[in-house]
Order: C-alpha cells, then sequence, then structure tokens
C-alpha cells in the first residue's frame, strides 16, 4: 500500500476529524489549490497624551542628606581599586624580570594614589599602615577633581 503522507488526499474519501488537540495538516502540492487570505482590521486602539507627576526638584540639602531610593543599592559591592601607579614595558623586559626586580612607576614618592570604583576615579590619597595592612586615607573627593571621560 502506498504512503498518502506525499500523495494528493482522495477526493472520493471521507475526511476525518483529528482527535481533540492535535492540528490536521492536508500538504497541496506546489501550484494546485488556491490560498485566500482575508486582512482583519485591526482593534480599535484608544491614543491619549500620557499624564505624569509634576517631578519636585531636590536641593542639594536633600541628596546629600535624604537617601530616597539609595537605600535599594546600599548592599551592592563593588570593585575598588587603588591605583599606585602605572608602567608600560616591552614583553621582553617583561621576560627578564626576577626577585629583586623594581619596577619605576609614573608617580612621585608622595604623590596622592587614585582610587577608584568599578574603574571610575572617586577620590585621591595616601597610603598609610594601619596595624600590618595597608589602607588609603582619603585626601580629595571628586568635587575637586576634574571628571574625565572613560573613569580616567
Amino acid at each position: 500500500m502506498p504512503d498518502r503522507d506525499d500523495a494528493t488526499p482522495d477526493p472520493q474519501q471521507p475526511v476525518s476529524s483529528p482527535p481533540p488537540g492535535t492540528a490536521s495538516v492536508r500538504r497541496v502540492p506546489p501550484g494546485k489549490g488556491t490560498a485566500s487570505v482575508r486582512r482583519l482590521p485591526p482593534d480599535p486602539v484608544d491614543v491619549r497624551r500620557a499624564e505624569l507627576p509634576e517631578l519636585e526638584e531636590s536641593g542639594p540639602r536633600e541628596r546629600a542628606g535624604g537617601r530616597g531610593n539609595l537605600d535599594l543599592i546600599l548592599d551592592i559591592p563593588v570593585p575598588v581599586t587603588v591605583e599606585l601607579g602605572h608602567a608600560r614595558m616591552k614583553v621582553e623586559d617583561l621576560l627578564e624580570l626576577h626577585e629583586g626586580a623594581v619596577i619605576e612607576l609614573d608617580r612621585r614618592a608622595g604623590e596622592p594614589v587614585d582610587v577608584l570604583v568599578n574603574g571610575s576615579l572617586v577620590a585621591q590619597g595616601e597610603i598609610v599602615v594601619v596595624d600590618d595592612a595597608f589602607g588609603v586615607r582619603i585626601t580629595s573627593l571628586p568635587g575637586a577633581l576634574p571628571r574625565v571621560a572613560g573613569g580616567r
């Protein structure tokens, strides 16, 4: 008996309904049959101008003292980096490094170090020793620092 999936349906055969929950697919060879597509008009849409409440401008005192939505992000950890200085070296020079080698940085001793949060400069400070650990004492904050694009 030939496979009827790829053949055109026999018009003499009664068409049975598919079981509930299944779809009926009837294959029509290319060029045979006609398709009729009727486009329905879109549902009417109620269009209105948005009505938003007036925004209140907060003064510097409210921003500094009031917490507002800041409480939502207070527990999010962010990376804090302290940069002592930078150096640029050739790979050849890197391969010659050994214990006791000294890398000269682009800052002088006693110059402030940069404090970065998420890669953005937020403060400058000086290196201090607390017990047996290094720390940074903040000496200047963003208001006094020029903002540079790209976080540096």
